[in-house]
């Protein structure tokens, strides 16, 4: 079997959570017979054949892996999201109405969802129900016993050599939508003047993304009770902080996004030997008892040399981390579940050709205009939308007139049901786009316009009140004009602009 894993650039390649995730088990799929590819997901707009047999969307929360969901199943392939992070549980908040509906807008045309934690498990099981649900968890890099070993005694060492608590931090440090990250060490910053004792000099090593480090964050960090540097992160520095780190510290807050995420860096850590220390909400508790929640008991420890992670527990350790987080245990897994998807889908009946258009709002962009067009999906102008573009259908309001106008590109004028065609008139070229122009009234008859006044003016409010009932009108002329047409939105916008399915 071969399977595609879609990312969103070339730069996401190389972020952690996708070369952990899929990274490590290349390899053991290999060797179990399948082939996994990493891919950016523009690609796929100028491959002229797809070549795999399964793929799976990552980390692209925004149209184009809508528009790449209809082309992919068009060409009758597997198809699976993986959800790494929880934007969807928070409907009390109006930020995150355009992740709810994006994820609605797929639930049609995947097969399967990936998550890599229960918790996540059960939110896709709430707002995609029915669909099969695999957590698979982040594998651990390649452990062994005696390498552990021998850098536990090494941080041992240089602690009484150097009387010096070597204690790292690391990871993203920020997010466009909630504290998390360098907010959280903030917050949590005090639990580390537990860990001084007999002379020790605790000194803490910060490595985290370039973006995160504003002057707000870095100013919250100077409340920190202990003394500290901070990096950018990268793979290789990462290994270097944890072989000369004794300790993590991993503390985590309570929100939903932050309860959902994997395991991977305590697993790192800990495959390291480091000892691990989380305050907050016990996300790590399944890698109990390698996971301290007291200070006093890490301190405690680490005098007494009885620590967790030790000669006498690591083959307990190594146990726990192959049902937890074992490559080949994982890749096994994986690899079980989508042969029984894929053999799903090979029985039953072939769907149809999907037949889609993407809805233009307040904003959008140019680029998904393009894959739009480059994937035979319909690029649909509404009212709302602002940028001059060759679209394939047009909505406006007439300068000076009631009523909403549509132009539909001469080119799909072949696709409107024989009955509509004599409806359609001469209009002319526009933007190298010929196009014959419809009126609204006479598409859908007995329907009115009832907005036009307020989505003409110049206020924000006035476009949201009248905004949803507008691009409903918009839906049910492109459904009269192309039946069983599928529709949706690629609205950028912070405020939220949202409408629902109209009726056919």
């Amino acid at each position: 079997m071969k399977i595609c894993a879609l990312v969103p650039s070339e730069e996401h390649m190389k972020h952690g959570g996708v070369r952990i995730r899929y990274g490590r088990i290349q390899q053991e799929l290999q060797d179990l017979g399948h082939e996994l590819q990493v891919l950016p997901l523009g690609e796929l707009a100028n491959a002229r054949e797809h070549t795999h047999d399964v793929y799976i969307i990552s980390k692209c929360n925004d149209a184009t892996a809508i528009l790449f969901a209809v082309h992919l199943k068009n060409f009758g392939k597997l198809l699976g999201i993986d959800l790494f992070d929880d934007y969807f549980s928070q409907t009390h908040d109006s930020r995150f109405i355009g992740r709810r509906l994006w994820l609605r807008s797929l639930t049609s045309l995947i097969d399967f969802i990936l998550v890599s934690t229960p918790a996540m498990q059960s939110v896709a099981q709430a707002f995609v129900p029915g669909k099969p649900v695999h957590v698979m968890n982040d594998p651990s890099p390649p452990l062994r016993a005696e390498t552990i070993k021998t850098a536990i005694q090494h941080k041992l060492k240089k602690l009484d050599e150097e009387k010096v608590l070597h204690v790292g931090w690391f990871g993203i440090g920020d997010n466009l939508h909630f504290p998390v990250g360098l907010s959280d060490l903030a917050a949590f910053g005090t639990e580390l003047t537990q860990l001084s004792a007999q002379g020790w000099d605790v000194r803490l090593e910060i490595l985290t993304n370039e973006r995160a480090m504003t002057p707000d964050r870095l100013a919250m960090l100077r409340r920190l009770p202990v003394r500290w540097t901070i990096g950018v992160w990268t793979e290789e520095r990462e290994k270097a902080l944890l072989a000369r780190s004794l300790v993590s510290f991993l503390p985590v807050n309570s929100q939903d996004f932050s309860v959902v995420k994997s395991l991977h860096r305590a697993i790192s850590s800990l495959a390291a030997g480091t000892q691990v220390f989380s305050a907050g909400y016990p996300l790590y508790q399944a890698l109990s008892p390698f996971i301290y929640r007291d200070a006093e008991k890490l301190r405690h420890d680490i005098e007494t040399r009885t620590l967790a992670l030790r000669d006498e527990t690591i083959e307990e350790f190594l146990q726990k981390m192959t049902e937890l987080g074992s490559g080949p245990v994982e890749a096994g897994k994986l690899s079980a579940f989508l042969a029984t998807q894929y053999e799903g889908m090979r029985m039953s009946t072939r769907r149809e050709s999907i037949c889609s258009a993407v809805i233009h709002g307040k904003e959008s962009s140019g680029h998904v205009h393009s894959i739009a067009q480059k994937t035979g999906t319909l690029s649909v102008a509404s009212p709302f939308a602002s940028e001059k573009l060759n679209y394939d259908v047009k909505f406006s309001f007439p300068a000076g007139g009631a009523g909403l106008e549509i132009l539909i590109a001469e080119k799909h004028c072949a696709r409107v049901p024989n009955e509509l065609r004599s409806l359609l008139r001469e209009h002319g070229k526009e933007l190298k786009t010929v196009y014959k122009a419809a009126e609204f009234s006479q598409l859908v008859p007995g329907v009115y316009l009832t907005a036009q006044a307020l989505a003409t003016t110049n206020s924000t409010l006035a476009a949201l009140a009248s905004y949803a009932h507008i691009m409903n009108l918009v839906e049910r002329a492109l459904r009269r004009l192309f039946p069983g047409i599928y529709c949706y939105y690629p609205e950028q916008s912070e405020i939220p602009f949202w409408t629902v399915p109209a009726v056919s």
